[in-house]
């Protein structure tokens, strides 16, 4: 049984795909291998399929994610012939008890023979990606399944601190529901109160990003916060706060403190201390403190207006 998900949605994708996986084994053990074609590359998922279509008793499932070998034919030749071929066959074999399903986020080229064969010898499904006023119809019949209370302005204002984002949006729409069990309605005080904890999460995600110098992420977490009209000058309190913590852990790792004696000593989170001393494994002390230095002359020349408070901000963040 051959499949391909592909589209830009993951949610939906993941929720399909595992509805496939479930109808597949029937209430037996699940039996699943995935892999990661820009990971691992091809070889490890064929070595997987190969052994599989040697014996024809036990059911298995075998996902391969990332599948950029399907966007164009020309990806597709970046596979050897020998593993083409190999693959051609255990798609040609239909095998009733092997699953292989490929995932691609991308747009998948017709012309590719893999694609080709697949179509004419199992199922293709392409989730096309949702719009905004749809996902606005999708959250508002969601909490109405729930049998949850939700006016339009705290809807819409969960949405803007989701961004958009379906994980996200059940996350805290599932946290919500739970906090609000008893009353079955969630308000508008509700979401300003989730969203001083969303903001604080991505400040420790930005100043974790900040410290791995992953510039990526970096732009991504600053996008999705400005996108919420999170203030510059609120960005920098925040990051200020996080950096300091940091000149705090590490001057206690200096002095030979484990991560849980920091962490008791700092009252924080364990997890989050781990977090934070792994990201820093790469980025000494003397750098935390240059970039508090930085957040400081930073925000003095916001506040004498010497600068406009994105530029600065964005200037700050492409010089780490």
């Amino acid at each position: 049984m051959n499949y391909i998900f592909c589209g830009k949605e993951t949610f939906f994708i993941e929720k399909r795909f595992k509805k496939v996986i479930k109808d597949f084994f029937n209430g037996e053990d699940i039996n699943l291998y995935t892999y990661d074609y820009l990971k691992d590359g091809i070889e490890p998922f064929l070595d997987e399929l190969t052994q599989t279509s040697l014996g024809f008793f036990l059911k298995k499932a075998v996902v391969i994610k990332n599948s950029e070998f399907l966007v164009t034919e020309k990806e597709r030749k970046k596979i050897k012939d020998g593993a083409f071929n190999l693959l051609k066959d255990v798609i040609l074999e239909k095998n009733q008890n092997l699953l292989v399903i490929f995932i691609s986020n991308n747009v998948i080229a017709k012309s590719n023979n893999i694609v080709k064969l697949v179509e004419e010898n199992g199922k293709i499904y392409i989730l096309s990606e949702v719009k905004k006023p749809e996902f606005i119809q999708y959250a508002k019949e969601y909490f109405k399944n729930m049998k949850y209370k939700i006016n339009d302005d705290a809807l819409n204002l969960l949405i803007k601190y989701v961004n958009y984002d379906f994980y996200s949006f059940h996350n805290e729409a599932d946290k919500l529901m739970l906090y609000k069990i008893e009353e079955k309605e969630i308000t508008l005080k509700d979401i300003d109160e989730l969203s001083s904890r969303i903001i604080s999460d991505n400040f420790f995600d930005l100043a974790n990003a900040i410290v791995s110098k992953n510039h990526d992420q970096i732009f991504e977490i600053y996008r999705d916060l400005k996108e919420i009209n999170v203030e510059p000058v609120v960005l920098i309190s925040g990051l200020t706060t996080n950096f300091i913590f940091y000149d705090e852990i590490l001057t206690l790792q200096k002095q030979k403190h484990s991560s849980q004696e920091i962490a008791e000593i700092l009252n924080q989170n364990p997890y989050r201390v781990q977090i934070s001393l792994r990201n820093l494994k790469n980025f000494p002390l003397e750098e935390v403190r240059r970039v508090l230095d930085d957040l400081y002359k930073l925000d003095l020349s916001i506040k004498r207006n010497e600068i406009d408070r994105f530029l600065g901000f964005e200037l700050f963040l492409a010089s780490i």
